[in-house]
């Protein structure tokens, strides 16, 4: 178990399966995070009807989550979520080259920066695609004005590089 207290990088890393519960705890808890749930997910009721519905998505949120206590879990929802998020924007994904990839090198993956979320999560969906582990995404922390998206990062094995101020 890792010391928060004493590990230097604790606030750069990625979350340890032994954080996984209290940073979903954190997520369920953040009216920001639960706000967004609705718009994407009921973007007529959202505005008018917010408020009834969102204890409905946190008690729906606890629920689901609850038996979620490590990262590979988490990712495991993340999946599930990419593949109804593909199965509704598009008609199909593809890649290539994947079959090149030997499981027990290491690779760097280099993203052409269209998008920081996407890119490295259909990169993540299609490894996961193939039996393939997932991998580590470096994210700048200007892209993270909102603590939810810290957590949702760190949750799916991100770690934070940090701007000179």
């Amino acid at each position: 178990m890792t010391d928060v207290q004493t590990d230097p990088f604790a606030d750069i890393r990625p979350y340890h399966d032994n954080e996984v519960q209290a940073a979903i705890s954190r997520l369920i808890a953040d009216q920001e995070f639960i706000d967004a749930i609705l718009h994407y997910r009921f973007p007529h009721l959202a505005g008018s009807f917010g408020w009834v519905l969102s204890p409905a998505v946190k008690f729906f949120l606890k629920r689901k989550w609850a038996k979620l206590k490590t990262v590979a879990e988490v990712q495991l929802q993340v999946a599930t979520f990419m593949d109804q998020m593909i199965a509704k924007s598009t008609a199909k994904v593809t890649y290539s080259g994947i079959e090149r990839l030997d499981p027990q090198k290491s690779y760097l993956f280099i993203s052409n920066h269209r998008d920081i979320a996407m890119d490295p999560a259909l990169v993540n969906w299609s490894l996961h695609q193939q039996g393939f582990d997932t991998l580590r995404i470096a994210i700048g922390d200007n892209l993270l004005r909102k603590a939810c998206a810290t957590e949702l990062m760190k949750l799916n094995k991100s770690f934070i590089s940090k701007a000179q101020r």
